[in-house]
């Protein structure tokens, strides 16, 4: 007999199986938390308030219960995390809260410019490690240099707190950080200002020599100023001693000009005797005779004088051809030179000015002296210019002398005549 399985059976039969897989499960889930909180309560890994953490970084923050099936984890964020307690028999935890010490691992970088100080310097952060007093000295207490790259070297310290707590610790780090900072400063600040010392010194020695050159300039133009001032001095004396010279040769035409005046006017007075004499010649012949003496005397002093001042004359003209001469070498000197002597040019042109009047009025008097009694009366030229030179007041001074001389001759001829018809 043949027994036939129709497929309502197989349903009928499926479903308590398949409800007692998944019981099964639940049931093995239950069972391995359960126990694996028995295990955690026997084992005691971590107690309420310890702080945890996982190697990958998931769980880390403050046990806060523990449970039969999960374990509440508070984060640092204050957000709990349930943690099943089976989680725990496969997943390595660090429990930090009974950690003994705390390690302070310190990297820096040092320059390849600093690498003349780095001896001091490990010394200085060894020594300040070793003596803190919040260092443990029962671990090891390092401070050395870790490696050496292309443009710095690595300075390693490594050492453990006796405190735990977080707050304590950030201060004892941060301790040792100030002391390598300090020590790093002192040191590191003495080379800085050593170099601005240095560079300090260079620009203050390219200062000096930039003085130097300045200094050396300014000698020059010292030298070329106090050069071109005595150049300017001797110039100024030559043209005072010019001056001097044309004022002594316009006193000495003074004087001449004066003494020919009063001879003028003793030839006036000679002049009235002779005509005085003409008029009382008729009636008294002998005082008429007298006069003519007296006149003849007058005439004869009177041309005298002026034989005198063109004498006076005669060598004030020379006097001034030679300040001339003087005056024309100098600036022939200064042409030559180049120099700009503006100041010095216009020094002599008062006193070049000053002789030209006496010259016409030497000339007007030598024409009254050669016979002409008019010519006193007669207004003189006005002042010609100093460039005619002396050569042309020589020859009218000549003139003025053989007119003189002729004159002379004259009333000679005259006073023997009179003195023969007496």
């Amino acid at each position: 007999m043949c027994t036939f399985i129709t497929p309502s059976f197989v349903t009928k039969c499926s479903f308590p199986s398949s409800f007692a897989v998944a019981f099964s499960f639940l049931l093995g889930d239950l069972l391995s938390n359960i126990f694996a909180s028995f295990v955690l309560y026997l084992t005691q890994p971590f107690a309420q308030g310890d702080w945890v953490q996982s190697p990958d970084g998931k769980v880390d923050g403050w046990i806060q219960t523990v449970g039969w099936y999960y374990t509440t984890v508070m984060g640092w964020d204050k957000r709990p995390q349930y943690i099943p307690n089976s989680t725990f028999g496969f997943m390595p935890l660090v429990n930090c809260s009974r950690m003994t010490h705390r390690r302070i691992k310190i990297e820096g970088p040092l320059r390849m410019r600093d690498l003349d100080k780095v001896e001091e310097i490990l010394k200085d952060v060894r020594n300040m490690v070793e003596n803190h007093n919040d260092v443990d000295e029962s671990m090891h207490r390092l401070c050395r240099l870790k490696s050496i790259d292309e443009y710095f070297v690595t300075l390693w310290v490594s050492c453990y707190t006796r405190s735990i707590t977080l707050a304590k610790y950030l201060q004892i780090q941060e301790s040792i950080l100030l002391g390598i900072c300090s020590i790093l400063r002192r040191l590191l600040n003495a080379r800085s200002l050593l170099l601005a010392h240095e560079r300090d010194l260079e620009e203050r020695q390219a200062a000096l020599v930039d003085g130097r050159g300045t200094i050396e300039e300014l000698e020059a133009d010292v030298a070329r100023l106090r050069t071109e001032a005595a150049a300017k001095e001797a110039g100024l004396q030559q043209h005072l001693e010019l001056n001097r010279a044309r004022e002594a040769a316009v006193e000495r035409r003074r004087r001449a000009l004066e003494a020919k005046y009063y001879a003028m006017e003793r030839r006036g007075e000679a002049l009235q005797k002779l005509q005085l004499s003409a008029e009382v010649f008729n009636i008294r012949p002998a005082l008429a005779a007298k006069f003519q003496e007296e006149a003849l005397q007058m005439r004869a002093q009177s041309v005298e004088v002026a034989w005198n001042s063109v004498a006076m004359e005669k060598e004030a003209n020379m006097w001034e051809k030679e300040s001339l001469e003087k005056e024309m070498a100098l600036l022939e000197r200064k042409r030559a030179l180049g120099g700009s002597g503006a100041v010095l040019e216009a020094g002599p042109s008062v006193a070049a000015t000053s002789p030209t009047a006496p010259s016409s009025e030497v000339e007007a008097g030598a024409a009254a002296e050669a016979g002409a009694p008019d010519a006193a009366d007669a207004p003189a030229p006005a002042g010609g210019a100093a460039a005619e030179g002396a050569a042309a007041e020589e020859a009218t001074g000549g003139a003025a002398g053989e007119a003189l001389e002729a004159d002379l001759s004259d009333i000679r001829e005259q006073a023997a005549v009179a003195i023969g018809g007496e």
